[in-house]
């Protein structure tokens, strides 16, 4: 998971992610992210919304689901 969002991340150097609403409970959890970002191939900006839902196993990341779709 790490190197995914580390080679996303080197697509876009300026990218980040706004959280808007961050929920979770009993080993579960959910965000809603706004992705801001500069293609730094072409200078495309990039906005994305979605939600990323987790699992949780020993206070560690077990899954990640992550559903984006772009706005513009």
């Amino acid at each position: 998971m790490r190197l995914l969002y580390r080679f996303q991340f080197s697509l876009a150097a300026d990218g980040r992610c706004d959280l808007r609403t961050l929920v979770g409970y009993d080993g579960r959890g959910m965000a809603e992210s706004l992705f801001h970002g500069t293609i730094d191939r072409d200078g495309t900006v990039i906005k994305a919304l979605g939600a990323e839902v987790f699992e949780f196993a020993d206070e560690r990341i077990k899954e990640i689901r992550d559903h984006h779709r772009i706005l513009n």
